[in-house]
């Protein structure tokens, strides 16, 4: 039984879905609660049973009863809350119905969260309380959310466990010379200058984007503010395009206008699971200037997709490049850096094939979504042995 306190279509939520598709393959029975949501019928088509149901209030005493007798009366063997409120109240339930394994899954750092000082310490404070009291395992993403885990949010170490997630390398196959699984280089020009075509994004320049909700921790304003730092003459090949939506995208067009960037930053709106691939087939270079992440899926994407990358210094995202063998990283949330480190790429293409080759091998070893749901099948199967 897996709960989750979104079904928006978000990196969490490909997460479960992800789970759900290869898990149903391999005869688990999955039920999931959750509210209404654009991801409630791809959980369905996926083999999942959702039961619209999640908690109103921080702690909501209505749903920890419904989660207690719905985890007696059908005899869940495994219990897998993600997201802070539905961890911290469905953990209770499985506590109290004697749920055999409780597992603890929130994917970013609290300690990282863009909220006030007194609600992060509210809530790094209930969830090492009743986590440590009540989960069997905490899940972490990376080696650098596991330290975050113990020494940000007081989580017994002992109780973590690091699964990363993968990447559905078929998806984002493309080969050493940059051409898609189906088809090759042509293809790929094609799909490229579609896509270009499309949005009416200028063929001639070199295009940079970034793919992301549009959140106050997801660093857009950085890139947008770095756009505006590149000396103007090295700034006329270059054209940004980020992709996405969110509560911060009208502030973040004001943000292009009063900076004068106008002519070199293009807003595409949201794009769906289904044309990812043409937007990273459009990408010349991809950029992810998050300031907080539990994984950072989307890197590993455009890295699947054989695309130079750049993004912030974080742990967890150097983890995935291997400490920038496979790709560049930039002080996070500094602007200006940034700015010398696109500027520096775009000034060596020489060196865009070999790194997309390294990072693209070190997802299929290291990130694939076959070694995902092998490592989340032998966790359960290990966890349910007396």
């Amino acid at each position: 039984m897996y709960t989750s306190n979104s079904a928006s279509l978000g990196g969490m939520e490909n997460h479960l879905l992800d789970l759900i598709k290869g898990l149903a393959q391999r005869d688990y029975e999955i039920i999931i609660f959750c509210p209404p949501g654009e991801m409630v019928k791809k959980y369905q088509n996926s083999g999942a049973k959702v039961i619209i149901d999640y908690p109103r209030l921080d702690f909501d005493l209505g749903y920890i009863v419904r989660v207690y007798k719905f985890l007696k009366e059908e005899k869940i063997h495994i219990f897998h809350a993600h997201q802070l409120k539905t961890v911290i109240n469905g953990l209770i339930a499985a506590k109290f119905a004697q749920t055999p394994v409780k597992v603890a899954h929130i994917h970013s750092p609290l300690i990282n969260w863009q909220i006030t000082r007194i609600k992060k310490c509210f809530n790094i404070i209930i969830n090492a309380v009743v986590t440590n009291l009540c989960a069997d395992v905490v899940l972490a993403l990376s080696a650098a959310t596991k330290r975050e885990r113990i020494n940000g949010e007081h989580i017994s170490s002992s109780r973590i466990k690091v699964i990363p997630n993968g990447i559905d390398i078929e998806k984002f196959k493309v080969s050493a010379k940059g051409g898609s699984a189906s088809g090759g280089k042509k293809e790929k020009l094609k799909v490229k200058e579609d896509f270009l075509e499309k949005y009416k994004i200028p063929k001639d320049k070199v295009v940079i984007g970034t793919l992301s909700r549009l959140t106050e921790e997801k660093g857009v304003d950085v890139l947008i503010e770095a756009v505006a730092k590149i000396p103007k003459e090295k700034r006329e090949s270059l054209f940004f395009v980020i992709a996405g939506d969110g509560p911060l995208k009208s502030g973040l067009e004001n943000l292009v206008s009063r900076l004068k960037v106008r002519d070199k930053v293009q807003f595409l709106g949201f794009i769906g699971e289904e044309e990812k691939v043409n937007f990273y087939t459009s990408l010349d270079i991809f950029i992810f200037p998050t300031l907080h992440e539990g994984f950072g899926l989307v890197l590993g994407e455009a890295m699947a997709m054989g695309i130079p990358t750049i993004s912030s210094d974080l742990p967890t995202l150097k983890e995935i490049t291997g400490s920038g063998e496979s790709g560049i990283h930039f002080k996070r949330a500094d602007s200006h850096d940034l700015a010398i480190k696109v500027v520096n790429l775009t000034e060596a293409k020489d060196t865009w094939e070999r790194v997309s080759i390294i990072a693209r091998d070190r997802i299929v070893r290291d990130y694939s979504l076959d070694k995902f749901i092998d490592n989340y099948d032998k966790f359960y199967k290990e966890a349910l042995k007396p």
